[in-house]
């Protein structure tokens, strides 16, 4: 078992690697996996957990978490009838619907039945009105109001309130900020103050005001020099506890203080976790425990002198830690 350590302030940070000590469950995907979540009511009396991925050119996939198992597709079509498969997938609250993000199109499944509604975000595809592009990233506030936030590529980050997309089948923005990069993954704070969001390409997190609509409270910075999709995670099981948990392109894994009236330097400390991108990172809800998932798109170069391929440190890996 490994064990590192930093020295912040006057107590050690210590993360512990407990990656040997968890069994797996491998479940073969036939395409590469574009995205996935957690079925949010666990029937926990009955052992169930769920989770729903996005395969390319395949429907939605529900796999039952403890045995590996199939349990229900769900299929989008577009205007063609030809299979169409979404960028990013989130369950609302309770679980009864499933929202899927295409270009300029959201796409909600009930969960028991199938059944399916489309939604488009902008009138036409000419139009200037509505959210445009690609949508990459959706998020539900936690504190059961409905509202929730839909990131796109072409730099539209905007809040809509689900009851009445339920009642009306249509897409009534609240307020959105644009002129942006494009929005890789999005996350509310638990009591829904919050929005955290980062872009394409840039190693900034910004947390977004959302009693004062438009004004950034907060913009952190981390090593991330890829389009790829780098997440984060929220530590904030007490009131006074604001901590933000995120991976980089250097293997680091970094703990910030979000408090709202913190001044400067907001890193606590950070540590080496991989030796490759840190892609992805998830916080236990309620034990010190932190999975991270590690891997990137490596392209070989050549050196001129010789016809010898040179490849840059590759690792495709999940390990589970314990921070202290």
């Amino acid at each position: 078992m490994e064990q590192s350590g930093i020295q912040t302030g006057e107590e050690p940070c210590v993360l512990e690697n407990l990656s040997t000590e968890f069994s797996e469950i491998c479940i073969k995907s036939p395409e590469p996996v574009h995205d996935f979540s957690w079925y949010p009511v666990a029937e926990q009396y009955y052992g169930v957990s769920c989770f729903i991925t996005i395969v390319r050119d395949h429907p939605l996939h529900l796999w039952d978490a403890n045995i590996g198992l199939l349990k229900q597709k769900y299929a989008a079509y577009d205007h063609c009838d030809q299979l169409w498969t979404p960028n990013c997938v989130e369950f609302n609250l309770d679980g009864s619907s499933i929202l899927c993000g295409f270009e300029n199109a959201l796409m909600i499944f009930d969960t028991q039945t199938g059944t399916r509604t489309r939604i488009n975000t902008t009138p036409t595809r000419k139009s200037k009105d509505g959210i445009k592009g690609i949508v990459s990233t959706i998020a539900f506030s936690g504190d059961y109001s409905g509202l929730f936030c839909l990131g796109t590529y072409s730099g539209f980050c905007s809040l809509h309130d689900y009851r009445t997309v339920s009642e009306t089948g249509a897409l009534e923005t609240l307020y959105q900020l644009e002129g942006m990069g494009g929005i890789t993954y999005t996350k509310f704070s638990k009591d829904g103050n919050y929005l955290y969001f980062c872009t394409r390409k840039s190693g900034r997190i910004r947390m977004w005001d959302l009693r004062k609509s438009g004004e950034i409270l907060a913009d952190i910075g981390r090593s991330v020099d890829t389009c790829q999709r780098l997440g984060f995670d929220l530590i904030e099981r007490t009131e006074s506890e604001s901590l933000l948990v995120a991976g980089d392109c250097d293997g680091l894994l970094n703990f910030f203080d979000m408090r709202e009236d913190l001044e400067g330097d907001r890193r606590l400390f950070a540590e080496k976790v991989h030796h490759d991108a840190v892609s992805d990172v998830c916080v236990h809800p309620f034990a010190n425990l932190v999975a991270t998932c590690s891997g990137q798109r490596h392209f070989p170069e050549y050196d001129d002198d010789s016809d010898a391929e040179t490849t840059d440190s590759v690792e495709n890996s999940i390990k589970l830690w314990r921070y202290q």
